[in-house]
């Protein structure tokens, strides 16, 4: 649902006077935090990537998995890890790259080579993992030895690429 329909629904509600409203939304920007708060009726989204802090907002923490995520591969032994976004999900993505940098630091490793999909579909884990491929090469002299993805979408389409060019995962 786009959020000009979700913004009908809610003020719907409101003219039958119901007590709150839960608002399971993947995205509703800034410009709707005025409007949803005009309604007057409590209001709590699930899973918005609402980057108004003055709305209720539960979700998961984007950070703290990302940078718990970075910590076990380092754990592991991973020492050349690159990360691939979607340039389209917004705050999710920022705080997943920035919690990939803080625990890479954390951990004493350089945060270098990271690429910024178009989407996070199949083919921005494609275009993503062309430009990972050409920077690791450049900064490392080498293959990551492992990727950090925003998403499972883009990391088939990661995955498809580099078998495409020969590679085997985790093999190479």
């Amino acid at each position: 649902i786009d959020p000009v329909r979700e913004l009908e629904i809610v003020r719907a509600f409101q003219g039958r006077q119901v007590d709150g409203i839960l608002v399971s939304s993947g995205r509703v920007g800034r410009e709707y935090g005025d409007l949803l708060r005009e309604t007057g009726i409590p209001l709590v989204l699930i899973n918005a990537q609402a980057d108004d802090a003055t709305l209720n907002n539960v979700s998961h923490d984007d950070f703290g998995g990302a940078a718990e995520l970075v910590r076990l591969l380092v754990r592991q032994g991973h020492r050349r890890i690159a990360y691939a976004g979607n340039s389209l999900s917004g705050l999710a993505n920022s705080e997943r790259l920035r919690a990939w940098r803080s625990a890479l630091q954390d951990a004493g490793l350089e945060p270098a080579v990271y690429a910024i999909g178009p989407n996070g579909g199949l083919q921005g884990g494609v275009i993503a993992a062309e430009m990972l491929l050409a920077a690791a090469r450049a900064h490392w002299n080498a293959l990551p030895d492992a990727i950090v993805t925003y998403n499972d979408t883009m990391a088939i389409g990661i995955l498809r690429f580099l078998r495409e060019q020969g590679l085997t995962v985790p093999d190479d």
